[in-house]
């Protein structure tokens, strides 16, 4: 793992002004990113730990337009989008994904965006040896 700046923001503002800087990525599980530093997949010059935005943990049932929505906030972590219970009772198909990601370690740190937005798992693109196109080698 190569050296990186750490930063911890406890506000969108602050985490806009550290994601300026050039090389800059967000760390909230880490499920996925921790294990790409660690191979030199990806290599940072900062990490900027977004963990205490804890609005952004939200699931809630709102009113919009007279129909019910569900909203989930990007640090909902995926165990809890599995049990919450508006999710559960209104979402099966979505309960039951959630269920199925990942073991419940993972899915107790794992967020709704880090899932979303994680690379792919293809074994050339992890492995360091490879010159795969998707992590900028021969295309």
């Amino acid at each position: 793992m190569n050296n990186f700046q750490y930063f911890t923001a406890y506000d969108l503002k602050a985490v806009t002004a550290l994601l300026a800087e050039p090389e800059s990525e967000l760390l909230a599980g880490g499920t996925d990113l921790l294990g790409e530093l660690k191979r030199r997949i990806r290599s940072p010059k900062r990490l900027v730990n977004i963990k205490n935005l804890h609005p952004l943990e939200k699931i809630e049932v709102v009113k919009e337009k007279g129909n019910r929505v569900l909203r989930m906030g990007a640090l909902a972590k995926i165990s809890e989008i599995e049990n919450h219970s508006a999710v559960v009772q209104n979402f099966p198909s979505l309960h039951q994904a959630a269920s199925l990601i990942a073991t419940s370690q993972l899915c107790n740190m794992g967020t709704l965006a880090g899932n979303l937005c994680q690379h792919p798992r293809c074994w050339y693109f992890r492995n360091p040896l490879f010159p795969c196109w998707l992590k900028g080698g021969v295309k």
